[in-house]
């Protein structure tokens, strides 16, 4: 049961928000996430990718060169987004502390509950996850995997040190 996440519905004050919040980031998203971020970028097409990726192999292969690539796996990544995190590479972004607070409360404040039998459950919160659906969730997603987003992880979850070329 744990693969199975529920549809959820909320209230239209929270979606006409959460709309709003998004449309304000689709206006900025462009200046800040990098030209190596493709998904859910306006006028960016996933399958660049994989162009891309061949150019560089192409390349490597013709100027006899060495490289790595490496892919990176992000099932499930929507249900593990810290808001620290969130909040520390937003402000290194140039956030401003209210947007942040609004972006917290957003990750943080929905409350859910459950019909069983036909009664609702109990409601509960959900304090590490982005809500899949709504139109916010895809440009947060973004700030977590932008590079700079990227190195703070590594750095604070493994013993690896990547230098400012990465």
């Amino acid at each position: 049961m744990q693969d199975f996440k529920p549809i959820s519905l909320v209230g239209s004050m929270y979606k006409i928000l959460v709309k709003v919040l998004a449309s304000h980031t689709e206006n900025v998203i462009n200046t800040i996430i990098g030209d190596s971020q493709i998904a859910f970028v306006k006028n960016h097409q996933i399958l660049d990718n994989f162009v891309i990726a061949k150019e560089i192999i192409n390349m490597w292969k013709n100027d006899n060169l060495g490289g790595l690539l490496v892919k990176l796996d992000f099932e499930k990544a929507y249900y593990c987004v810290d808001n620290g995190v969130l909040d520390s590479i937003m402000r290194e972004m140039g956030f401003g502390e209210k947007w942040r607070r609004w972006m917290s409360s957003y990750i943080t404040t929905l409350m859910l509950s459950v019909l069983v039998n036909g009664s609702p459950t109990s409601q509960f919160g959900m304090e590490t996850e982005l809500h899949q659906g709504d139109p916010l969730s895809p440009f947060i997603f973004n700030f977590v995997t932008e590079v700079r987003g990227f190195k703070q992880l590594v750095h604070e979850s493994l013993p690896l040190r990547l230098d400012d070329q990465c």
